[in-house]
């Protein structure tokens, strides 16, 4: 019961806790070099494994340095071998020879251990299970790709992992066109998965059945094709998702609507840590004030916010503020009216403004000033801008007209092109604009049509008053009574509330 290694008989081992004085002072290491396999053994001290980054002892046979030392840890049946990757000099835990355990702990080493490969079992034939999953539909390179990432430990044997495999196809990734293919990925994803295929299957079951009912508005393809890319929803605890649950209901206020859509489009929030989503809620609300309706507003909007870590919502935050000027009360609309803004990389957005200044003339020293007046600018696509500016030229304005058009009215941008055809055939076919009239009043295109040109042309009209383009679009009614219409505000009031104006336009066709 003493500590000690036996590099060469095999053993039943059992690794326990706690320090033991009576350690090696050398452990036996294998070179294995890529090029000529050279697998020369060698005696290496204690001390030679406290080197940063692993050890790295020069072969005596092939005179190259290893690029991995292996060493023999634990025997069963045949040598298993871990990678030693570091050691840290404190109490390690003994290892201890008892033929009468049944059960083998993986390593508690101090020092880091990469797996470089799990334990075989007899009961467990590589071929058979290998076989399950080439019948499943895998190929031979993907049956062995799962191999090569099974966990640590015992798997259970090829007959129930024949029940795993069909229990998947049929029920989790049923309604998929490429079963095979899902399968494949799933099982690579989480390879732990395999060990719920013994004795742990019902809380499998029971997992799914928890996952499947919270991403209740997927269909069944969505469902499978979700599950597939993250499989590790299916080692999550049935209490886990409702937990996660109640706190998008409490946090976001979401109704049970609300919480459907989103965990639908984010499936991955039932994976994330309750902790890192309130840090970044809790972020929103200190820095910038959002909470309530406006935090419910971004999660249904773009529920990856909550995905994003601390450290990247404040880089963008610092890009808002710092680059472009803008103060926390224009942090704050922008955020909540582009919902996708903490989700975009810093050099998309900075893209953007670039592009402001490239297209429209919007210098830096002005961007704050103009996402004022048009705070759903990083809302709006770059290629709709493009399309918006060529459809301006296409109404017969240049292009630095369109340019300065966009500039002056931002709010064209998130204008639909059905409104903007509807005012644009108004303002050239019924009050006889010209382009020359359009470039000199954009908002043609961005006001009130029924109570703006339309109201006014047909006030004038009707009291015979002539008025061109450009004074029918006068900004606010005070102006234009007094100018233009020589009437009072509560005439022109009285004249929109008999419904003169829309009477007159009656059977019109624009």
């Amino acid at each position: 019961r003493d500590a000690e290694l036996i590099p060469n008989r095999v053993h039943r081992l059992d690794v326990r806790g706690g320090p033991s004085p009576r350690l090696p002072n050398t452990v036996r290491t294998t070179c294995v070099t890529a090029l000529n396999h050279c697998h020369s053994e060698r005696l290496i001290s204690m001390p030679t494994l406290n080197s940063v980054g692993g050890p790295k002892v020069q072969c005596q046979n092939c005179s190259t340095r290893c690029i991995s030392m292996k060493l023999y840890c634990l025997m069963l049946f045949g040598l298993t071998m871990t990678t030693v990757s570091g050691y840290r000099q404190s109490a390690m835990p003994f290892l201890r020879r008892d033929s009468h355990s049944v059960r083998q702990t993986y390593l508690a080493w101090p020092f880091k251990v990469r797996n470089a490969g799990p334990m075989m079992t007899a009961s467990v034939q590589p071929d058979s299970v290998l076989q399950v999953w080439r019948e499943a539909g895998m190929s031979q390179r993907q049956a062995s790709t799962v191999w090569a990432k099974r966990p640590a430990g015992r798997l259970p044997t090829a007959e129930r992992q024949q029940a795993l495999v069909s229990w998947m196809q049929a029920h989790v990734l049923d309604g998929a066109e490429e079963p095979a293919r899902l399968t494949f990925l799933t099982l690579s994803g989480a390879p732990r998965l395999l060990l719920r295929a013994g004795r742990r299957f019902p809380e499998l079951q029971r997992s799914f059945e928890a996952v499947r009912a919270a991403l209740g508005a997927l269909s069944p393809k969505q469902l499978a094709y979700s599950v597939a890319h993250s499989p590790s929803l299916l080692l999550l605890p049935p209490e886990s998702v409702h937990e996660t649950q109640r706190w998008l209901r409490g946090t976001a206020g979401l109704s049970a609507f609300e919480l459907l859509a989103v965990l639908g489009a984010a499936p991955e929030l039932l994976l994330a840590r309750l902790d890192d989503l309130q840090a970044v809620a809790d972020l929103l609300r200190e820095r910038l004030g959002i909470d309530g309706g406006r935090l419910r507003r971004i999660v249904n909007l773009a529920p990856s916010t909550l995905l994003t870590t601390v450290d990247a919502i404040e880089g963008k935050l610092d890009f808002l503020r710092e680059e472009l000027g803008c103060d926390e009360e224009l942090v704050a609309k922008l955020v909540t009216r582009n919902a996708k803004l903490l989700i975009s990389p810093v050099s998309v957005l900075r893209e953007r403004t670039r592009w402001l200044e490239r297209a429209l003339g919007v210098s830096p020293s002005e961007t704050a000033s103009w996402l004022v007046t048009q705070p759903d600018f990083f809302s709006v696509s770059q290629r709709r801008c493009v399309m918006l500016l060529k459809w301006l030229v296409s109404k017969g304005v240049s292009d630095d007209e369109a340019a300065m058009m966009m500039r002056e009215e931002p709010q064209i941008m998130t204008m639909s092109m059905d409104e903007l055809d509807l005012r644009a055939s108004f303002f050239f076919s019924v009050i006889n604009g010209t382009p020359k009239d359009l470039v000199q009043a954009p908002q043609a295109l961005t006001c009130d049509l029924g109570r703006h040109m339309m109201l006014r042309h047909a006030y004038c009209l009707s009291h015979g008053v002539a008025a061109s383009p450009a004074e029918l679009l006068l900004k606010g009614n005070a102006l234009f009574c007094e100018t233009v219409a020589k009437c009072t505000e509560d005439e022109l009031s009285a004249f929109e509330a008999e419904g003169k104006h829309l009477q007159f336009y009656q059977g019109s066709v624009l």
